[in-house]
């Protein structure tokens, strides 16, 4: 720690992950600003030697809720910043589910763990439902991950070892971000270092995985990293105890995946680099059948090809920019023996964006374009003579420019945010057919040319904050977001769970807008109370519709009229010394204003899997010698499976511990146990979660 005369006090946060970096925190009184140094000489080896540091409470600058460099204590928002050592410690065995863990208010739907296709992450009260679409941007490194096919992100791609930090923006960012950002905003940072780096874990249902990591310096100018990982698994059945008594009847899932990665980074100047990053990623995930000793191999597959092309810098006179374009095909297959099906798909997204952010008596102005471009290409087979009887095909476009302003009053205790941005969007090339079974509508046997279809959407945004002390400070806003409709919901005909599902070319847009209010309290050294509140009107909601026609059963995606969503988080961290404890409780109401199906009411009924209460706790502490031990405990309530309230999912508790030790400055050990307890519960209305897993893990730095 340095203090210059001025009172401003300088702290190193040093970490061995960062080889030639370390955080530096400029503190004047209780604000509290952040950056990074390059480290020498003697630094370097401090770094070596020094604890992790707990990173969760301190005012690191953010980047996500502008799109430009901020203190967090700046921001008129509830943000949260999750560090590598949170991850870590956190229960789950994907990132999504890590996530949940971490973030108050944050659900996933993800039944069955790393042996799930993927999940759906949502918050601030939304459904999390995984065929409704995604409410919630995911970006990796500020690009979009979100498949205009699905609406959703495919987060087994995501290595969660390769983290630098995660923002997380909560409430409507559609001011800035466009459609997927209705309910919030997360952006998974990425790190880069030189040295190599080699991974490996082992645990429950003989899991292993296996990573390996190298960066170094080409030119004095390039950069290079190669990484790539493996997943192997023979997983476990995932059906329930009774369930498999009364009918015989059991399915066993288990997963194998591979990735591979490569990443380039050139310095074009002094205060300017040119990034490119691209990943692969191919995923089988089994889903055996059987019945009375009956066996049908079916499974699930994703190969994901996605490029990242960024150019980023400042200019002398201080302004920042960025360019940057991005990439992502996922060739799908998914085969059901018993039902002589072969479903093969094609989903791409492609885009660019470009901003500049500039200071000018006293303001900040951030001013940009987005412009993408998704598309479907779907095909249904008989898996055995391959005859073709499908098409599900669709595309989508998008391009919006925006502007938000940002300036300081009162001798920086005022500060207030203006935003807008006008997107125009549409769906064009829409086509269905399907010939494959009885009660299907004509239109779709023969096939079928969707209608076009043209949207317009004004999403402004406004947002104040003020620091009443450096111990107490208050954010307020409105924000309008929307949400376009996946394109799969528009365009599908296919059998799916028992049921004929229906395309729907008219479906509209979700649009909402949401008043909140959030508290930073800092009542005692290290102590950190953060409440928020919220109050949000959702039109033409998307939900899933059932219904039935003569002998067939159909379901289809379309619009409610209305909905009312609000609710409470009150997230509580205090740190001394080595020792750092956790609380959180969230608490979330939804219910239909405005809608019926089949001539019933859906008014005063609840959306579907959207929990009323979030319960989290955790404790974690550093001994000497850099072990650190963490343990967490959270609750999910009960939430109803659909819309019509029939159905519902009962509430479950897990707890999870962590112990990791440096035991020497290149070899880190850790062993966890995730649902400690081993609580079989369901998170989907058929499907149970994998109970109790314990994973062994070394890595090793050179």
């Amino acid at each position: 720690m340095k203090k210059d005369p001025d009172g401003i006090r300088y702290l190193w946060f040093l970490k061995p992950e960062y080889s030639e970096t370390a955080r530096i925190m400029t503190m004047k009184g209780k604000n509290i600003f952040a950056g990074k140094i390059k480290l020498t000489g003697t630094a370097l080896l401090i770094a070596a030697m020094a604890s992790p540091s707990f990173a969760a409470d301190i005012n690191l600058t953010v980047t996500t809720p502008s799109r430009a460099a901020q203190s967090i204590a700046d921001v008129p928002a509830s943000v949260e910043v999750i560090m590598p050592e949170q991850i870590q410690a956190a229960p789950g065995d994907t990132l999504d589910q890590k996530l949940q863990n971490l973030v108050p208010g944050i659900i996933t739907s993800r039944s069955a763990g790393i042996y799930s296709q993927s999940g759906t992450v949502s918050m601030r009260g939304y459904s999390g439902a995984q065929d409704t679409g995604a409410r919630v941007l995911v970006m990796l490194d500020g690009m979009p991950l979100n498949s205009s096919a699905t609406g959703g992100v495919i987060w087994n791609d995501l290595i969660f070892q390769d983290i630098e930090r995660i923002e997380v923006v909560k409430g409507a960012g559609s001011s800035i971000y466009g459609a997927n950002a209705m309910a919030g905003v997360i952006n998974i940072i990425t790190k880069s270092k030189k040295g190599y780096e080699v991974s490996a874990s082992y645990g429950t249902y003989n899991t292993y995985r296996v990573g390996a990591k190298a960066g170094f310096d080409l030119t004095d100018s390039l950069f290079l990293e190669l990484s790539a990982n493996t997943l192997q698994s023979d997983g476990y059945i995932t059906t329930e105890e009774s369930a498999r008594r009364n009918n015989g009847v059991y399915k066993k899932a288990d997963v194998d995946m591979k990735q591979g990665g490569v990443k380039a980074i050139y310095k074009t100047g002094d205060n300017s680099r040119l990034g490119l990053t691209y990943n692969y990623s191919e995923r089988y995930n089994g889903e055996e059948f059987q019945k009375n000793g009956f066996s049908r191999p079916d499974y699930r597959q994703n190969d994901t090809h996605m490029a990242q092309a960024k150019w980023e810098g400042r200019t002398e006179q201080g302004s920042g920019w960025e360019i940057g374009g991005n990439f992502k095909n996922v060739h799908y297959e998914k085969i059901q023996t018993n039902k002589d099906a072969l479903a093969k798909v094609e989903r791409q997204d492609y885009g660019m964006n470009a901003n500049l952010t500039s200071e000018f008596d006293g303001m900040t102005l951030t001013m940009g374009v987005d412009a993408n471009n998704g598309a479907v290409f779907g095909k249904d087979l008989t898996y055995t003579t391959g005859a073709h009887y499908g098409d599900d095909d669709g595309k989508r476009y998008n391009i919006a420019p925006y502007i938000q302003a940002q300036k300081k009053f009162m001798e920086n205790r005022l500060g207030i945010l203006a935003g807008l941005r006008y997107d125009y969007a549409g769906f064009y090339d829409g086509y269905s057919r399907n010939t494959n079974g009885g009660g299907i509508p004509q239109e779709y046997k023969d096939g079928k040319n969707l209608e076009d279809k043209n949207w317009e959407e004004l999403s402004p945004k406004v947002a104040v904050n003020y620091k009443y002390s450096d111990s107490i400070s208050q954010y307020a806003g409105w924000s309008h977001g929307f949400n376009g409709p996946a394109l799969e919901n528009m365009v599908l005909a296919m059998w799916r769970g028992g049921r004929m599902q229906l395309p729907n070319e008219d479906l509209k847009p979700e649009t909402s807008d949401t008043v909140e209010t959030g508290f930073t309290v800092n009542p005692a050294e290290g102590l950190f109370i953060e409440p928020n509140a919220y109050y949000t009107k959702t039109k033409d909601y998307i939900y899933t519709k059932y219904f039935t026609d003569g002998v067939t059963n159909f379901r289809q995606y379309q619009n409610i009229g209305e909905a009312q969503i609000y609710g409470f988080e009150i997230p509580v961290r205090y740190q001394t010394g080595n020792l750092s404890l956790s609380a959180s409780y969230a608490q979330s109401h939804s219910k239909v204003l405005e809608g019926e199906e089949e001539g019933t009411s859906l008014n005063g009924k609840t959306l579907a899997d959207a929990p009323h209460h979030i319960w989290a706790a955790g404790i974690s502490y550093m001994f000497p010698h850099q072990t650190q031990l963490s343990v967490n405990w959270t609750h999910k309530g009960q939430s109803w499976v659909d819309v019509n309230n029939t159905t519902y999912i009962r509430g479950y508790s897990t707890t999870a511990v962590a112990l990791t030790s440096q035991i020497s400055r290149t070899v880190q050990i850790s062993i966890s146990a995730d649902n400690v307890f081993n609580e079989r519960f369901l998170d989907s209305e058929t499907t149970l979660a994998p109970g109790r897993t314990i994973t062994g893990s070394v890595k090793v730095n050179f």
